[in-house]
């Protein structure tokens, strides 16, 4: 039954969460264009000296083995491409949030941020397979799908022996046990955080249905996208913690992308590489 007390101290942790850096926000709102200009990307981050020098250092790392030295954000984009940059830009910027410890999820350092790096990468290229006009909104909602955790983590870890003996018993899904005892999903306080934080309105409306798309209204395909990559990274075993698999799947997503299970299973050496790569950039090992 829901607890009015817990959703009250849950609102409260929402609006204690340090705000979203303006840079990364307005980093955001560019995925809604189909199309980012390196003239917008470069004239958004410039100003930023520690997202300025964390890009140079990145571009300058063995992971990337250019020819040449990058010294400069527009050397940046013309050796690695604007969406590369836009991609390195919000991954890094995430890594320092989703990659710390989630007791409440059995999530180690570096799980939860591995998790939703893969489901990223699975959305652009279920994004790019489909037909999707705009993979640079599916890599970003896949990346922040589970921000929600970050809020009930703490509150999950103070209710975790009723949350073990709900999984063991009951054959429920888990945002169901997440309601039962909270009151409130990952899912929902994820889009009540980025409403917060003031994300563009198709993601914060991803975030919320990932779990239920079927409940999604409007253009739903971003949500179909971001469900099946977050399906698929647990089914690889990439930091699903405590609730893994335990969520429906919706054939019906998978219906609505036009999507063969087979073509699934054909994303996961390409991702395993992709993870390990992004891990051994971002020293997240």
């Amino acid at each position: 039954m829901e607890d009015i007390k817990d959703i009250k101290e849950i609102i409260k942790r929402i609006n204690k969460l340090p705000p979203m850096p303006e840079v990364v926000n307005k980093i955001l709102h560019m995925a809604e264009a189909p199309t980012i200009s390196a003239k917008e990307v470069i004239e958004v981050v410039k100003y930023d000296q520690n997202i300025t020098a964390n890009v140079l250092r990145l571009c300058n790392s063995s992971y990337y083995s250019l020819y040449r030295e990058v010294s400069s954000l527009s050397d940046a984009v013309v050796l690695l491409g604007n969406q590369t940059l836009y991609n390195m830009i919000l991954a890094s910027f995430c890594a320092g949030y989703l990659g710390k410890k989630n007791k409440g999820y059995e999530l180690e350092k570096g799980q939860l941020w591995e998790h939703s790096v893969s489901c990223a990468l699975l959305s652009k290229e279920i994004a790019k397979r489909v037909g999707y006009e705009n993979e640079q909104l599916a890599y970003s909602t896949g990346l922040t799908h589970d921000s929600g955790k970050l809020v009930l983590d703490k509150f999950m870890a103070e209710e975790f022996k009723d949350v073990m003996e709900k999984l063991g018993r009951q054959n429920i899904e888990f945002n169901q046990i997440e309601e039962d005892i909270l009151g409130i999903t990952h899912a929902q306080a994820g889009a009540m955080l980025t409403e917060r934080w003031k994300f563009p309105k198709e993601i914060v409306n991803a975030i919320r249905y990932h779990h239920t798309p079927e409940e999604a209204e409007g253009n739903s395909k971003v949500v179909d996208i971001v469900h099946v990559a977050d399906a698929l990274a647990a089914m690889f075993g990439f930091g699903s913690g405590i609730d893994g698999l335990a969520y429906r799947f919706s054939e019906k997503s998978l219906k609505n992308l036009g999507l063969a299970p087979r073509e699934l299973y054909e994303l996961a050496p390409v991702l395993i590489n992709e993870i390990k790569k992004a891990k051994d950039l971002l020293e997240l090992r």
